[in-house]
């Protein structure tokens, strides 16, 4: 049987509920609402240790980020408080670059649109601004927005 492979991206500091939240629901669908291709859940991160949340709580990656491949359903990238962090990594971002050019889409929770690449940059990643009086996330996430699609 097919299945749609949906891939969340965690990293150091990544927000628990983020992760948990996209995860339980994605499997809640394949229990409740059957679909006729189901979701197979993956979750990743650099290198091949565990993640640690922001929390403090650690989950396991089940795949390095740097040894997937695609084609993928879906990327998604959680948020948390690692997100600057993680957006400063060229590796993380160039990997993130990478698959979201074998995925079908591309979503992020929160402050994920950090760890989106933006071209231009050194890194690849966007930067948050600071000041003004929207909150920086808005700006990544419309960065983000206008680099996807």
């Amino acid at each position: 049987m097919a299945e749609r492979l949906m891939v969340v991206v965690g990293y150091e500091a990544a927000e628990l509920l983020d992760i948990a939240c996209v995860t339980t629901t994605l499997a809640m669908a394949n229990g409740i609402g059957a679909p006729s291709v189901p979701y197979r859940v993956l979750l990743v991160g650099p290198g091949s240790g565990p993640l640690v949340c922001g929390s403090g709580l650690v989950l396991g990656s089940e795949q390095p980020l740097e040894r997937l491949t695609g084609p993928l359903d879906t990327l998604i990238v959680s948020g948390g408080t690692g997100f600057e962090r993680a957006a400063a990594d060229g590796r993380l971002v160039g990997h993130v670059r990478r698959l979201a050019r074998e995925s079908r889409r591309v979503a992020s929770v929160c402050t994920g649109p950090g760890c989106w690449p933006q071209p231009g940059s050194s890194t690849g990643a966007v930067r948050p601004r600071t000041g003004g009086s929207r909150p920086r996330f808005v700006d990544l996430f419309m960065s983000w927005c206008r680099f996807a699609h």
